[in-house]
């Protein structure tokens, strides 16, 4: 009586109590919402490219700087492969077939246009971010190096696709190693 037994149908079915548990949990309210909020997701990539873009619905988390505007970043096509990844889950849990063949479709399609976007072969290294042409001069914003990130935002101006972070030259060399000295001598 002192030992705890795991419950039978736990041992032999967890498949089919995984996917009622689920069902249970996303209501059909829950449901709702969620197939909105993905749809709005999918609605975001205007150009039928299969990457989702920040242009028009906002810009992901780069807020501001040199790397604004990014039109579709990298990080934004791994969530939303993620995304589409959990939905077939989620949608065959919910019985609709239809979104979970939709969102796997999505899934596949987005990770082969990322790499082939993105990827740098020559260089070993994916890029950060692609970039609709403008017609405005970018302008560094006020700190450390700025004539360097100016210099380097000039280079990248017309570029469509932004191959790195141009905010790290603003980082002083040496600054992050003697931040952390200094707190572990705490």
């Amino acid at each position: 009586m002192g030992q705890r037994r795991c419950h039978p149908p736990l041992r032999a079915r967890p498949r089919r109590l995984l996917a009622r548990h689920r069902r249970h949990c996303v209501s059909k309210a829950n449901w709702d919402s969620i197939l909105k909020a993905y749809r709005f997701s999918e609605a975001t990539d205007t150009d039928g490219n299969q990457l989702i873009e920040n242009t028009k619905f906002g810009h992901g988390w780069v807020e501001g700087g040199p790397l604004r505007p990014a039109h579709e970043e990298i990080y934004m096509q791994g969530l939303w492969i993620e995304a589409s990844r959990n939905m077939i889950e989620l949608a065959q849990a919910m019985g609709d077939g239809t979104m979970a063949s939709r969102a796997k479709d999505h899934a596949e399609r987005t990770r082969a246009a990322m790499e082939q976007t993105y990827w740098l072969a020559d260089r070993g290294f994916y890029a950060f971010s692609t970039r609709l042409p403008t017609t405005e001069t970018p302008e560094a914003e006020p700190g450390p190096n700025r004539a360097v990130r100016q210099a380097r935002m000039n280079e990248l101006s017309k570029a469509r696709l932004i191959d790195e972070d141009t905010v790290l030259p603003a980082v002083p060399r040496g600054g992050t190693r003697c931040w952390m000295s200094a707190r572990s001598s705490r």
